[in-house]
């Protein structure tokens, strides 16, 4: 009978780190690539933009008056970006998911130290902290904001 109730506890164990610490801890993951991606391209985006605000002001002594008149909307342009980036804080949000990524994977490495229903009870409180603790801090940035 306790063989039983091992295999059991043991099947469990395998079930909620397979289903519910490996899907969120990809999730995280994917979500620190996805804001690292969408903060290069921005930084990039705002780099070149501010590069070509800079050719049309000096346009005129390049000879190229015409020019000029595009320095207005680039400003504007570069200015909005840089709200965009300071409104969707990928930066931040690329470090917070990474961390806890980062965490889950410490976290299920636990998982082999499991070997009572108490010990099972302890890890998946542990687990389910880290990932409240990462859902709290994500609705106060989206209320701050």
């Amino acid at each position: 009978m306790n063989n039983f109730l091992d295999r059991l506890l043991e099947q469990r164990i395998h079930y909620y780190v397979k289903m519910r610490i490996d899907n969120q801890r990809g999730w995280y993951s994917k979500k620190s690539k996805q804001n690292k991606r969408a903060f290069r391209f921005w930084i990039v985006f705002t780099i070149v933009v501010y590069v070509l605000a800079a050719i049309s002001l000096n346009a005129e002594q390049l000879g190229i008056a015409a020019a000029t008149y595009a320095f207005d909307p680039l400003i504007v342009v570069v200015t909005s970006a840089i709200g965009w980036m300071q409104m969707k804080r990928h930066s931040e949000l690329m470090a917070s998911y990474n961390l806890t990524a980062h965490e889950i994977g410490i976290i299920r490495g636990n998982s082999d130290a499991v070997k009572t229903e108490e010990d099972l009870s302890n890890f998946v409180n542990e687990a389910e902290l880290a990932f409240s603790r990462e859902h709290t801090q994500w609705v106060a940035r989206r209320d701050a904001s």
